[in-house]
């Protein structure tokens, strides 16, 4: 025996030198890294459950935040009213800035004017867009974050859903939670190295 044989015998290393030698155990024949001096690496295990556990925390997120929600879709007296009549006005056929004074880009009444041109005007649909972009812009904080881990993950997920001000604006058709969905989501497709769906998105 050589010395350098002794050496990894007094190490325990000589064994995992020739795992990879040894014959199948349900063959008997030479496994197949024999003669090649390589070990062959274990077989990756089952997910963990911490991630399984951090996607049911997260559900039960957007469970009681529906729940929250609920209790906006009242009516409200507040701006979301005036962008309500343009966005039927515009599921009529009317076009912004030709047929009726608007301030903001006009991506702001898409999803409304989408919403009513297909299931005409319903208060309590048309308001939970806001709610629906809000928690669509926390799924993607919640996968942007869950790499990094995913406990850090659900409390960014946390952290920005039942916030004071996503919480406010998430009641009110005013565009800044659609717009936020948008961000969040272009964020989640730049990390997810898709630069250009992020910039279409942002």
């Amino acid at each position: 025996m050589s010395r350098l044989h002794r050496a990894l015998a007094r190490t325990g290393e000589e064994d995992l030198l020739d795992r990879s030698k040894r014959n199948h155990p349900e063959t008997g024949k030479p496994g197949p890294n024999a003669g090649s001096g390589e070990t062959t690496a274990p077989p990756a295990g089952p997910p963990g459950r911490g991630l399984l556990a951090a996607d049911i925390a997260a559900g039960a997120c957007f469970l009681f935040y529906a729940l929250l929600k609920a209790y906006a879709l009242a009516p409200a007296l507040s701006d979301e009213n005036i962008y309500f009549y343009m966005c039927r006005r515009i599921a009529e056929g009317a076009l912004p800035y030709r047929d009726f004074f608007f301030a903001h880009p006009p991506l702001h009444l898409l999803a409304g004017s989408v919403v009513m041109a297909l299931a005409g005007f319903h208060l309590p649909l048309a308001k939970a867009i806001p709610a629906t972009a809000a928690a669509l812009a926390g799924l993607a904080i919640y996968r942007a974050g869950r790499r990094g881990g995913p406990w850090r993950g659900l409390l960014a997920l946390i952290l920005f859903l039942f916030s004071y001000d996503m919480l406010r604006a998430s009641s009110h058709y005013t565009g800044s939670a659609e717009a936020t969905a948008l961000i969040a989501w272009a964020l989640e497709r730049a990390l997810a190295g898709r630069p250009r769906l992020a910039g279409a998105l942002s």
